[in-house]
């Protein structure tokens, strides 16, 4: 009876149905309010009980457990966002009532229904440790409000968009169905805990906690445990082995699982709900150390990779930790730094900013994040980030040094030597800071305290070609080139394939007359840049010298 179209609440605009029921209609909608799509579950009062005064208890309690849970509220759970009792605009005219809720993209059910389709095996581990402790954090919120769901399994489990896995029909199935084949005041066959159904007991905690071990079970092996394989189907067979809780051994199907963690399912959908875990806190807890041993084997294999500069297989080792846990600020800021080391500075900077979403008081991701705005060329960019670096921690020698280097770029020396200055103070045998205070007196003209920092940069780290070429520069401006030549032949020493050490050292050695040896390194200088205009007036210049002098 309801069309694309039509209008509840003068707010809601139908689109496409997602599913009928024996009660109800889902449908995905059109808020004209909030301008986002939402799914309405509509409810028609006379589906609900058949006498008036049935069906009035029946609505209230209905409306009573919307509002309870939308005092639930979780990102875990479906989120209930509207709902109310409106009259149909055509004839018979009836009362229909209507739930809002956020709409999701599919179901735990349909996510295994494909993989079952394509041959795929159960969730791989880090997988399946990401969407449990999902589960386990919406149940939890429930718990704690003293909500049983009481019908836990994986049609009613829903991925969000932002791939979040939802709990969804928080028990309003239960108060609206009048009668499935599959279902009773307890929850679902297959899925609800044995003495609910055959003890007629009260549900639990224990209870809902069976339910989500079954799902777990279900997920990391494609089959339910009574079954041979796949979904719950009923027959005598799996109807004893259900009432027994006599379940296929989970290790035997899923050897590669860690053994806490297949303990825990079993513990999970033990006959006695005495002998279950809890709470859902205490089974979060042993799936959040599986989770953090996980991710930890993942960064350290990753971080060994790094050191090794085999940046695609540390990119895939902390990837796979994403696959744990997406929202690990650590992965994301080690991902940046492969993409700074890459040279893919843009990239980078999407990693950083996903790392300080998740940690806003990691200095070290600032830092990094600022010397991609650095190599950008976006010195107020990359000084904003040295700054929040600073505040996080005052004594960052790092950020200070990286600091002085963006105020150099603007050519605001007196800051970007207070910036080395603090460096150094903070930490007195940095060579770099030495090296990049020596640029800055060096560019201001005071080339004797230039060449004393140079100095210094050198006796920490010898074997290290950029401050004797800076040292070499500060000499030439000071036209000491015998000396300017000596430090840039000790630069390419260390730095054998550095065009621009060869091609000063022939300006140099042009300025010393010696045009052989200039010749020698433009020629150099020429093969490591091919085709470079300057280079080549330079040596037919030197070529032109040689050929006068030897005519005299």
């Amino acid at each position: 009876m309801y069309v694309k179209g039509y209008v509840i609440a003068h707010r809601y605009i139908l689109s496409d149905v997602l599913g009928r029921g024996s009660f109800a209609e889902v449908w995905s909608a059109y808020d004209q309010t909030t301008h986002k799509e939402i799914a309405v579950k509509i409810c028609k009062a006379a589906l609900i009980a058949d006498s008036e005064e049935e069906r009035d208890k029946a609505i209230h309690r209905f409306c009573d457990e919307i509002a309870l849970m939308k005092r639930a509220k979780s990102n875990y759970v479906v989120e209930i966002l509207d709902y109310g009792k409106e009259r149909e605009e055509v004839p018979p005219h009836a009362w229909y009532y209507y739930i809002i809720m956020e709409k999701m993209y599919a179901t735990l059910a349909d996510y295994l229904e494909k993989r079952r389709s394509t041959n795929k095996g159960g969730i791989k581990l880090e997988e399946f440790l990401r969407y449990a402790t999902h589960i386990l954090l919406g149940l939890q919120d429930l718990h704690h409000k003293e909500i049983l769901h009481r019908d836990i399994k994986p049609s009613n489990l829903f991925f969000s968009y932002s791939n979040i896995l939802t709990i969804g029909d928080l028990g309003i199935a239960r108060l609206s169905e009048r009668s499935m084949a599959t279902h009773t005041m307890f929850g679902t066959v297959g899925y609800a805990a044995p003495e609910l159904f055959v003890h007629k007991k009260e549900a639990s905690v224990q209870s809902d906690l069976f339910s989500v071990g079954t799902v777990f079970y279900e997920a990391l092996t494609l089959r339910h445990p009574c079954c041979e394989q796949g979904s719950f189907s009923l027959s005598k067979e799996v109807i004893r082995r259900l009432v027994m809780a006599d379940f296929y051994p989970l290790a035997e199907i899923r050897p590669d699982l860690p053994e806490p963690l297949i303990a825990l399912v079993n513990r999970m959908i033990k006959l006695n709900p005495q002998e279950r875990p809890s709470s859902a806190q205490a089974v979060l807890q042993e799936i959040q150390e599986l989770r953090q041993q996980l991710i930890q084997i993942h960064i350290s294999a990753g971080n060994d990779f790094l050191n090794q500069k085999l940046y695609e297989k540390a990119q895939e080792a902390f990837t796979q930790a994403l696959h744990v846990d997406s929202e690990n600020a650590q992965v994301y800021s080690n991902l940046g730094l492969i993409c700074y080391l890459r040279g893919n500075f843009k990239e980078a900077l999407t990693q950083f900013k996903l790392s300080l979403q998740y940690n806003p008081e990691d200095k070290v991701a600032y830092n990094n994040r600022g010397l991609c705005h650095y190599y950008m060329q976006n010195y107020e960019e990359a000084i904003r980030d040295f700054s929040r670096a600073i505040q996080i921690d005052p004594k960052f020698a790092e950020a200070y040094n990286n600091r002085g280097l963006a105020y150099h770029k603007k050519k605001e020396y007196y800051r970007a030597l207070q910036n080395f200055n603090r460096a150094l103070s903070l930490r007195p045998k940095d060579p770099r800071s030495y090296n990049n205070r020596g640029l800055t007196y060096s560019d201001q003209g005071d080339y004797l305290k230039a060449i004393s920092d140079f100095t210094r940069a050198i006796k920490l780290t010898p074997r290290d070609a950029e401050p004797y070429f800076n040292r070499a520069m500060a000499y030439q401006r000071q036209r000491n080139y015998a000396r300017a030549a000596a430090d840039l032949t000790q630069s390419l020493e260390y730095s054998p394939q550095d065009m621009l050490c060869y091609y000063q050292r022939g300006l140099v050695y042009q300025k010393l007359g010696d045009y052989a040896k200039a010749l020698a390194d433009f020629q150099a200088a020429l093969k490591l840049d091919p085709g470079n205009q300057k280079i080549l007036k330079y040596i037919q210049h030197c070529q032109q010298k040689l050929r006068v002098k030897k005519g005299k």
